[in-house]
């Protein structure tokens, strides 16, 4: 089923996972016109009532490569500030949505490519990607959240060793560092992503929704804060149909029948 559909952006549905697919040649680079697409790409998957997760890829051999320097060659500091705005303010709603998101990364990750992926909550690499942000290089620095989500994803002392050098992880490395989930051959990554999306498909999104919520608040306001987040999202869930579900089948030894309400 499609459910978007854009000259660069694509999502189709099926078996519960969404698929988002940036399709801008010749390496999916981000300017603005794409990442409204992306916006509105992602608010559809989320809209819409029969997903269940959001699977974000590229097309050909490279995820996304990064902002267009065509693009960046022409601005001047203000115009720099408020693509910066555009393009954080795209991936922050991407971290915030509802659903749990995936980055497929089939190819390259590099600089707003790697951001990107980084906004969502589970990676999945090639075994023959790159995955960096080599701004440093270019005399300047990642301006899509880049510095601070791989800080949270890797610590300030491997965070900086990448932002300093501009020099590129391979995936195996990535792997080992925790900042990719898993890594697969070309011709196992799309089913292995796929397959992990669908496996939630039969879950609780409203649970999902709230522990997302609760890692969003310890990462943005703090640990307290978190810890008030976790008790609002308890009373919350224990009150909907879905948590008393789930209690009463763990009980009556079955499977849970979740509803999303």
């Amino acid at each position: 089923m499609l459910l978007f559909e854009n000259d660069n952006v694509t999502v189709t549905l099926a078996s519960g996972v969404a698929t988002v697919t940036i399709d801008r040649p010749p390496v999916n680079a981000l300017n603005r016109e794409l990442l409204g697409a992306l916006d509105a790409a992602v608010a559809a998957a989320v809209r819409s009532p029969d997903s269940h997760s959001i699977l974000l890829t590229g097309t050909g051999r490279r995820f996304v490569a990064g902002a267009d320097i065509t693009m960046l060659a022409q601005l001047d500091g203000r115009s720099a500030a408020e693509f910066g705005k555009i393009i954080q303010g795209t991936f922050n709603r991407i971290e915030a949505a509802s659903k749990p998101t995936v980055a497929v990364i089939n190819g390259d990750a590099l600089g707003g490519g790697l951001e990107l992926a980084l906004a969502c909550d589970i990676r999945f690499a090639v075994a023959d990607a790159r995955l960096g942000l080599p701004e440093i290089r270019l005399g300047l620095v990642p301006g899509a959240g880049g510095t601070q989500r791989l800080t949270e994803a890797l610590g300030k002392p491997r965070a900086l060793e990448m932002l300093l050098t501009g020099t590129p992880l391979r995936a195996s490395q990535a792997l080992d560092l925790g900042l990719v989930n898993g890594v697969f051959d070309r011709a196992d990554l799309g089913r292995e992503a796929f397959e992990w999306a669908r496996s939630l498909t039969a879950g609780p999104p409203l649970a999902y929704a709230a522990a997302k919520a609760c890692v969003r608040t310890n990462l943005t306001a703090g640990r307290d804060r978190g810890f008030l987040e976790e008790v609002k999202s308890l009373e919350n869930l224990v009150d909907t149909a879905d948590g008393r579900e789930g209690v009463a089948a763990f009980l009556q030894k079955r499977a849970p029948h979740f509803r999303g309400c």
